[in-house]
């Protein structure tokens, strides 16, 4: 079994999967620096759910392996309200530039759909229900 040390002054480390002892996969891992525009309270926040879960249960990180898909309900649940259009097209844009944004530029959306029926989640999408 080998071991790697790193030591570096004021950089986060994230490691996108568990380090096996001698795999002949390469290990991909991601420096962040840890100093501005870097907000590592944001980061948890919305990476490890820390807003809901609070600090002692973060999730784990989990990368995304393809381009992910958005799905924005455009009524509002229960009074069956229509979001904006100009809203909708607002979270749109969004969304598309912060998958390149969060990605370091690896990934593009693979689409953003609209529509006022709710949908189960599935791999690779994500749905948002926007309220007023």
């Amino acid at each position: 079994m080998s071991s790697i040390a790193i030591r570096v002054t004021f950089i986060l480390l994230a490691v996108a999967c568990v380090l096996a002892p001698c795999t002949a996969r390469a290990q991909e891992v991601d420096l962040i620096p840890h100093s501005t525009p870097f907000d590592y309270n944001f980061f948890r926040q919305f990476a490890r759910n820390e807003l809901e879960r609070g600090p002692t249960g973060l999730e784990p990180l989990r990368p995304w392996t393809v381009p992910p898909s958005f799905y924005l309900k455009t009524t509002v649940d229960p009074t069956g309200e229509v979001v904006p259009p100009e809203i909708i097209e607002h979270v749109a844009t969004v969304l598309v530039n912060g998958v390149r944004e969060y990605s370091g530029g690896r990934l593009s959306a693979g689409g953003v759909e609209t529509g006022t029926e709710n949908r189960p989640a599935s791999t690779g999408s994500k749905y948002r229900a926007l309220s007023s």
